[in-house]
């Protein structure tokens, strides 16, 4: 019993670590993104005040999209393709859907401290491109609660990517269902004629209280990341 245990984990650390080498050049693909992102975010949001004094308003909201677009689509092709990568190794489904799971949760977080970090180079970049202009500093406890948001936004990309792959695996009807079902989200109004696709960012976004700002994409993510691991761990044949 010890020894299968040993094996089990050895397994799953084993596809773990190959799936980083297997994505190498996935990760290129995502500074190039952020900073890609980092270049349209340098004319600013917004800006106020007029006369001498002009406020420009900065956000790295472009950057941090890039990087959920980014997610979502590692997760996508984890979940249809690595399969046969993983197949080159003894494991099960189990030990597969562990060590994919673990892959797209680290990539999460190493794609939320790179867009952070980018976020915080746009701010040095707008500093000299503006003459050494105010640039408000940023403290140690926004930046802690940027990484944290930020990683439990990226992790529901992921949990949605792995899912939508998993469900395109399973079945090919799904590649034209879920694109359709994805466009009609942009134009089935729900309240106040604001499409699906926009109450469900205001729903996870807009809330004034810190705990369900935390819990509403945590617990989204971890249902859709358990519910694709049985579903995945329940598909007969692999296509």
């Amino acid at each position: 019993m010890y020894l299968n245990e040993i094996s089990f984990k050895g397994t799953v650390k084993k596809l773990y670590l190959y799936k980083f080498k297997a994505y190498a050049t996935w990760f290129i693909t995502l500074i190039v993104l952020q900073l890609v992102g980092l270049l349209f975010s340098l004319g600013g949001v917004g800006s106020s005040g007029g006369g001498s004094f002009r406020v420009l308003h900065v956000s790295f909201d472009i950057i941090f999209i890039f990087t959920l677009i980014w997610v979502f689509s590692t997760a996508i092709h984890v979940a249809r393709y690595s399969l046969d990568l993983d197949l080159t190794f003894i494991s099960n489904r189990r030990s597969i859907s562990l060590a994919s799971l673990a892959f797209l949760l680290s990539s999460a977080a190493l794609g939320t401290l790179t867009a952070v970090l980018c976020g915080m180079l746009l701010r040095v970049v707008m500093y000299y491109i503006h003459g050494g202009a105010l640039v408000a500093p940023l403290g140690p406890l926004v930046l802690l609660g940027s990484v944290l948001s930020g990683f439990l936004y990226t992790s529901l990309a992921g949990s949605l990517g792995y899912l939508v792959g998993t469900l395109v695996r399973k079945s090919r009807v799904f590649t034209v269902l879920i694109p359709a079902l994805a466009i009609g989200t942009l134009f089935i109004p729900v309240k106040e004629d604001a499409p699906l696709f926009m109450e469900a960012i205001f729903f996870f976004t807009q809330e004034s209280s810190p705990l369900l700002l935390i819990l509403k994409p945590l617990l989204s993510a971890s249902l859709l990341y358990g519910g694709t691991m049985v579903l995945f761990n329940r598909m007969e044949v692999i296509k």
